[in-house]
């Protein structure tokens, strides 16, 4: 049987090997990539706002929610680019074409989200909206040849579950107004080009089943998966969804 991390690594690769076929493929080159998420994809911002406490440099690596580099350096090392996170003290240049991590760890998909380790930390919306200040910031417009990677939702079902007290919603018809939200507001930004993810089977991570929550769990993430698909199936004339 297939571990979770086994079925993520599977996907990941495919992934790869799609974005990595040459152009005359058809294959769009991108100029930067943009993170918005989850500790799925956070490569430090965690850390920088805690001072290092979160998560714990005992159990992780440097800052991520792992035991190594995660998917989204990956993807950006195999298109050629840096990744930064957005809260890096050397701070990122969007004229320069950085690309940019602005995912937290316990992110919901909402404005901002409480962790389980009680720091607020901005969510999926609230992300989007750190992202459009910083081009106001510096006196520049989404680069429509970016590719914005919107990946959220597993906390506020994990979450929204096991504590409904850190004001995340388990009701997955709000995770998916979240989402396309945030979508409609980087299109409005200018950007063109997203990569929407589906959630993994929630129901069969560990945390899920030390909980006892396996069946709620992975009926959301169905009900997630189907609705996202739904949602995305008559995307904009000017809009590239992948």
């Amino acid at each position: 049987m297939k571990t979770t991390t086994q079925m993520f690594t599977a996907s990941l690769l495919s992934l790869l090997l799609i974005i990595a076929l040459p152009a005359s493929a058809g294959i769009i080159g991108f100029n930067s990539l943009n993170i918005f998420g989850d500790s799925l994809s956070d490569i430090g911002n965690d850390r920088n706002i805690t001072g290092g406490a979160v998560p714990p440099s005992t159990r992780y690596f440097d800052g991520r929610f792992s035991n190594g580099q995660i998917w989204v350096e990956f993807l950006a090392d195999t298109l050629g680019h840096n990744l930064v996170a957005s809260t890096d003290a050397s701070g990122f240049n969007l004229a320069a074409g950085d690309s940019v991590s602005f995912a937290y760890g316990g992110a919901g998909t909402g404005i901002s989200s409480t962790t389980p380790g009680g720091f607020d930390v901005p969510g999926l919306l609230g992300q989007v909206s750190q992202y459009k200040t910083a081009l106001v910031a510096q006196g520049q417009d989404a680069d429509p040849k970016a590719l914005n990677i919107v990946y959220a939702g597993s906390n506020d079902y994990l979450l929204g579950i096991i504590d409904p007290t850190l004001g995340l919603s388990a009701d997955f018809n709000l995770v998916i107004k979240n989402i396309s939200d945030s979508i409609i507001e980087l299109h409005a930004l200018g950007g063109r080009h997203f990569l929407v993810p589906n959630l993994v089977d929630l129901g069969k991570l560990p945390l899920s089943q030390m909980l006892g929550i396996e069946t709620p769990a992975s009926t959301l993430s169905l009900a997630h998966n189907s609705l996202l698909c739904v949602s995305f199936a008559e995307p904009s004339d000017h809009t590239n969804r992948h």
